[in-house]
């Protein structure tokens, strides 16, 4: 009898250092598969955003790329714009030259060779120097008009006209912009005001108020309008390169709308 107990006790023993064991084993392999997972897990992530860096590197040079053909198309359509002036400035001096002799032979017959040439070197140095000048202005009005910028587009083909008066070429563009400032008037600036009272009531008398301001490079007047409860802030800014804007409200508008809506 006391060997069987004795048996019994030491199976109840084995039987329970085996289950510890077994319980040792499965938390071991659930540490070991947990660890698993997470190293996976993190193996994962790292790919992941090596992934994302990569294709934000492939758009971000995708989208210079991009940039640069479109910066370089707007340089070539610039330079062949300048390169198609430049050949019909030549083509005209090219005119002038084969009939401004005779032109100088009429109206000095008496004149000696020597003078006839001199006259005709400055003549046709003035003329080389006003085409361009007028080339020039053509340009620069054509590449402010293509950025939608209608101001410093109308003063360049002034100038242009200025320099050949009556030249249909500047004309033209001049109705064009004329056109452009009207709608851009009808969609922007004429607008109904407010049935607020507009703060500056308060600060300036009715009628028209005139300020003037002199900054670096452009002196700024101001016209502030007040009718009633209404009121309007006109500017025109004068800068030392010689343009000149217009502003309603800091809205671009005509010289002739400045000065009809201020007197």
């Amino acid at each position: 009898k006391a060997r069987l107990e004795a048996e019994i006790k030491a199976k109840a023993e084995a039987d329970r250092i085996a289950a510890d064991k077994a319980k040792a084993d499965a938390e071991a392999a659930k540490k070991k598969a947990e660890q698993d997972a997470l190293n996976n897990k993190s193996e994962t992530e790292k790919l992941a955003a090596e992934k994302a860096r990569l294709e934000a590197e492939a758009k971000a040079k995708a989208e210079a790329e991009k940039a640069r053909l479109k910066a370089k198309a707007e340089a070539d359509r610039i330079a062949a714009e300048k390169a198609k002036a430049e050949a019909e400035a030549a083509r005209k001096k090219a005119a002038l030259e084969a009939s401004e002799p005779k032109k100088v032979e009429n109206i000095k017959p008496i004149a000696s060779n020597n003078e006839t040439k001199k006259s005709d070197n400055k003549l046709d140095q003035s003329k080389i120097e006003l085409e361009s000048k007028y080339v020039n202005a053509m340009v620069e009005g054509n590449n402010s008009f293509n950025s939608r910028n209608y101001l410093g587009a109308k003063d360049a083909f002034n100038r242009a006209l200025a320099l050949k008066p009556n030249d249909v070429a500047a004309m033209d563009k001049l109705k064009l912009i004329e056109l452009k400032e009207k709608k851009l008037l009808e969609e922007n600036v004429l607008k109904a005001p407010s049935d607020k009272v507009h703060p500056l009531v308060s600060k300036y008398p009715q009628g028209v108020t005139e300020e003037t301001l002199v900054l670096k490079g452009v002196n700024i007047e101001r016209r502030i309008v007040v009718k009633d409860k209404w009121a309007w802030v006109y500017t025109k800014k004068s800068f030392s390169w010689g343009g000149v804007s217009y502003f309603k409200d800091d809205l671009p508008i005509t010289v002739e709308a400045y000065e009809n809506d201020t007197r």
